[in-house]
């Protein structure tokens, strides 16, 4: 049986990367052939059947919201992962489920002012 990773990131402002835009040369365009993720437009639905796995890209990959390609954690460790994996480390496959919400969650949840 092969060994797989996983990395779960829940969470608000930094889980998301907020107001931390990726410079040009950062940007995960082309899918990682090693690290996966769960890309919004298969899986962000409540008519699912099962999760979609996709090559990892810093665009579309957290569920909750959309403010892609910034320096999150999920997109900072992908690229470190299949980096390494590049370079000949034995690494598994690296999946991410990344579910964030900038802005402090949702707007007014806890102080309407």
């Amino acid at each position: 049986m092969k060994k797989v990773a996983v990395f779960m990131l829940f969470g608000q402002s930094n889980a998301v990367g907020h107001a931390m835009p990726m410079e040009e040369k950062d940007i995960i365009a082309k899918p990682l052939k090693n690290v996966f993720g769960l890309n919004r437009d298969p899986n962000q639905s409540y008519d699912s059947k099962s999760l979609v796995f996709t090559g990892y890209t810093s665009f579309g990959m957290n569920l909750a919201e959309i403010q892609d390609n910034t320096y999150s954690v999920a997109n900072c460790l992908a690229r470190k992962w299949q980096d390494e994996i590049d370079k000949g480390e034995d690494l598994p496959d690296l999946y991410i489920i990344h579910i964030a919400i900038g802005s402090q969650g949702i707007y007014g949840m806890w102080n309407p002012d």
